[in-house]
């Protein structure tokens, strides 16, 4: 007798089970025309439930349903039209409606007595068919559900709140709903619409929202739904929303493949000047060493405007910072300037204590020549300088009276603004006058420039030992004449 039992484990909604299991005993005691039929039934039973399913939430399925029943109220035959209907919504592919097809073909044989009954083989191959292609399966969505899905993500502001806590929570539970071979069709489709509402400024509401579905259903699902070449395709076909999703998330930027990462890169650098957002994006990337040298080159490159406008940190920036405060122009400078004035000030301490220290010199120099918004930030920094590491302070202070190799000379314009800040850190007062003692002069230093020096000196608070430092070493630093310069 034929034993159809074990591929009834398949089956996951306790509503389809009844008719198979009745197909099972009918197999048992040798009824193998019986078994067939209740086999179909089983199958056109379980699609039409299918449909219902989904009819609670897509109106595009209740038609359908209405169709189906208008057929079965008419007493008319139902069962290829329900397949039909499956087939239409996209409840099965053209390969398993063949399939299926089939065994309703022959299940029409096998219904009249005369006709010749099924073998336990046939039956057992209906068994597996419907089975695993209808029963196993749960009511996913495919193409048809997602076309007014999609329509109604992009089209009603509405649909969700706005909450990236929420929406996520939204695609996490879609990403179990929809069926893997829909995937490709639910990325490519929502990112197109989307790609074009970002021209739309009034619609970024909505394009945000797409961005932090798709990035947490690509979370869920992966990214092995399409391969290498098709990321590749994706990201040059909608490269903004890419750049909102692959950038933002390391993890989906590191699964899509090398051509289509460096198309990414690419992307961000080109239109740095228009969208400064990518310049950021690419910032964790660089930190990890995940830039080639070519694209490290054109990122640097970008210049101190776009690094302000990207908001980059003050590390990243590092090098070009020091290169605008060098230039003796005021409106590089002052760029420059804002940028490390926009960033908290703990990521000075990110640099090593050198490139705190050259920041801090340079930041003076600038301050010497009058650039404005060093002179202010140079001010806060003498009552509020909590949180500034101590070798950024140094700089600032050393900087007014000797350069790296412990040259001596004046800059008072600075000075005059470094003082309290020199006043309040004894430490390193301490430490200037120790080289100020060992200094030698870098260059003329006129004796009304030192008195200069030492009368702003003076007016400040606190700083009578610097004072008498610099009177002991009068003779020694005070160089008028170009013989006097021990070089």
């Amino acid at each position: 007798m034929a034993d159809i039992s074990s591929y009834a484990d398949r089956i996951l909604i306790e509503e389809d089970k009844p008719l198979f299991n009745e197909a099972v005993q009918s197999a048992a005691v040798g009824a193998l025309r019986g078994a067939y039929i209740l086999i179909w039934l089983t199958c056109a039973e379980a699609l039409k439930r299918k449909l219902k399913e989904a009819a609670t939430r897509d109106a595009a399925a209740l038609p359908m349903v209405t169709a189906i029943e208008a057929v079965e109220a008419s007493r008319g035959s139902a069962d290829y039209f329900i397949l039909q209907k499956a087939k239409d919504y996209d409840l099965i592919d053209d390969v398993v409606l063949q399939k299926l097809t089939y065994i309703y073909t022959m299940r029409c044989v096998y219904g009249h007595p005369y006709e010749t009954a099924p073998s336990e083989e046939e039956l057992a191959s209906a068994a597996n068919v419907v089975s695993e292609e209808v029963l196993s399966r749960p009511t996913l969505y495919r193409k048809k559900y997602l076309e007014g899905f999609i329509d109604k993500l992009t089209g009603n502001i509405d649909f969700l709140e706005n909450s990236e806590t929420r929406v996520k929570a939204y695609a996490n539970d879609m990403s179990v709903r929809v069926d893997p071979v829909a995937y490709r069709y639910l990325a490519n489709v929502y990112s197109s619409k989307l790609e074009v509402m970002y021209r739309d400024p009034t619609l970024a509401p909505i394009v945000m929202r797409g961005v932090w579905f798709l990035s947490e259903f690509l979370k869920e699902v992966g990214t092995s739904f399409a391969n290498e070449d098709q990321w590749h395709e994706f990201v040059l076909g909608c490269p903004q929303i890419s750049q909102l999703i692959f950038l933002r998330k390391r993890a989906l930027y590191d699964a899509i493949g090398s051509r289509a990462n460096d198309s990414l890169v690419s992307y961000a650098l080109t239109n740095a000047s228009e969208r400064p957002t990518g310049v950021k994006r690419l910032e964790p990337l660089l930190e990890a060493g995940r830039l080639s040298e070519a694209q490290k080159l054109t990122y640097y490159a970008l210049g101190i405007a776009v690094f302000k406008a990207a908001h980059v940190k003050t590390m990243t920036a590092y090098f070009e910072l020091i290169s605008e405060l060098k230039s003796y122009n005021w409106p590089r400078q002052n760029i420059a300037m804002s940028l490390l004035s926009n960033n908290d000030r703990s990521q000075v301490s990110d640099l090593d204590e050198d490139q705190q220290e050259q920041l801090g010199r340079n930041i003076l120099q600038a301050a010497d020549g009058s650039a404005g918004s060093a002179n202010t930030y140079l001010t806060a920094l003498a009552t509020d300088y909590a949180n500034y590491p101590r070798s950024f302070i140094r700089g600032v202070i050393l900087e007014s009276f000797v350069n790296d190799e412990n040259k001596f000379r004046l800059k008072n314009a600075g000075l005059e603004i470094a003082l309290p800040t020199i006043a309040n850190h004894p430490e390193l007062l301490a430490e200037l006058i120790e080289k100020l003692d060992a200094a030698e002069p870098t260059g003329w230093t006129q004796t009304m420039t030192f008195d200069t020096a030492i009368e702003l000196i003076n007016g400040q608070n606190g700083l009578s030992s610097l004072a008498t430092c610099l009177e002991r070493n009068r003779v020694r630093l005070v160089v008028t004449s170009s013989d006097e310069i021990p070089f």
